[in-house]
């Protein structure tokens, strides 16, 4: 749809808008909730994405051609055919599931180890939201000139530093540090990962290869949030324990993006073979 040379780009500027709307979201929530507190603040949020997903219900899209269709199975099959993809899903697997381990935790940081208030949890979501704005353009052309695994690796990497500075953090300060750095690496990985489905695959493939990408992530998101709950109330990890090992989790993923050649040649994917009815000819030229 757009030349190979400007989709980071495009990418980065679509993900700085949806950034820079979850900034004022953030900013926007915090006020609420400090003035009508925090039932009404959820309850507009709600509303709110109620009535964008109204305006999103009644867009269409002008094409003379019928979407294409697939299944469950043809949307991993679309993923697997290529063996670079699997390779970034597998790294993904452990960067992503390490990082949404420790969701559960994040609020522990904030109310039981440094009990902050509201207002201090809000400018970490804002700080975080800003550099995640100002970040995706940047990401976007590094993705254009390097190609998007470097994005997934530098981003990653920032990852893994934000889980170690949140399980190790002695008060607000270094949380306000980590959020910039968070906020940067979702960017990266955003855009790293558009890029690179892009690359490897053709237009006609790519709603099944991203549709295969997110059945995979998702079940890995559920599993991972639900194992690290479940650690947490058996006591077998505390806060920081917790996050460390998802520090760790995440690292693996690190260090699979690193082993990525995204130059390595790619096979180009079998087509399926058609049956051939009894007594029929077969075309051998």
């Amino acid at each position: 749809m757009y030349p190979a040379r400007l989709v980071g780009r495009v990418i980065g500027v679509i993900g700085m808008g949806r950034a820079a709307a979850g900034a004022l979201a953030a900013f926007a929530g915090g006020v609420v909730a400090d003035r009508l507190g925090g039932p009404p603040a959820v309850a507009l949020a709600g509303a709110v994405g109620v009535a964008c997903a109204l305006a999103y219900a009644g867009l269409r899209a002008r094409s003379a051609e019928r979407p294409p269709s697939y299944s469950a199975r043809g949307s991993i099959r679309a993923l697997r055919e290529r063996p670079l993809l699997g390779k970034v899903a597998l790294a993904q697997g452990f960067y992503g599931g390490g990082l949404i381990a420790a969701v559960p935790l994040y609020a522990l940081v904030h109310v039981d180890r440094l009990d902050l208030r509201l207002s201090d949890v809000g400018v970490i979501g804002i700080m975080a939201a800003v550099a995640t704005t100002i970040s995706f353009p940047i990401w976007g052309a590094m993705a254009d000139r390097h190609g998007g695994i470097w994005a997934l690796r530098l981003g990653s990497t920032l990852g893994v530093v934000g889980l170690i500075g949140y399980a190790l953090a002695p008060d607000v300060a270094i949380l306000w540090v980590m959020a910039v750095g968070y906020g940067a690496a979702s960017a990266a990985v955003d855009v790293g990962i558009a890029s690179i489905v892009s690359d490897q695959t053709p237009l006609a493939s790519r709603a099944a290869a991203m549709a295969g990408w997110n059945a995979i992530t998702g079940a890995r998101g559920i599993a991972a949030a639900f194992l690290m709950s479940a650690l947490l109330q058996l006591g077998v990890v505390d806060v920081t324990s917790g996050l460390l090992l998802c520090a760790a989790a995440s690292a693996v993923g690190v260090v699979l993006f690193a082993r990525v050649n995204a130059k390595a040649p790619e096979p180009d994917p079998v087509p399926a073979l058609r049956s051939v009815p009894a007594g029929s000819a077969v075309p051998t030229g």
